[in-house]
């Protein structure tokens, strides 16, 4: 089980490759990736997500026990941002957003 809170951007392709290297003996692989989307109004510019360090780790790490409990799951990787996150940010950096 591991959790990873970082501010800074990633590329997911990067971080599921070298997870899937680490997995042995496993039927499958499921990956999902949040995507900021824009309001009603398309006037959202960003999202700036909080975190409190220690009380996120430990709601998270209780989650993902669930998760491999109910599943069976051998292993788990969650990588969650916090900071700013901009509308359609790819997460590697590139932010689309037109100023």
């Amino acid at each position: 089980m591991t959790v990873i809170l970082q501010s800074k951007t990633f590329k997911p392709g990067k971080a599921l490759n070298k997870f899937q290297s680490e997995v042995k003996n496993c039927g499958a692989i499921i990956s999902f990736t949040g995507v900021v989307r824009n309001n009603k109004q398309s006037d959202l510019k960003k999202l700036h997500i909080e975190h409190y360090p220690g009380m996120t780790e430990v709601a998270i790490n209780e989650l993902i026990a669930k998760a491999m409990q109910r599943w069976k799951l051998s292993k788990s990787l969650v990588i969650h941002r916090y900071g700013d996150l901009y509308v359609n940010d790819n997460n590697d950096g590139d932010h689309r957003i037109k100023s």
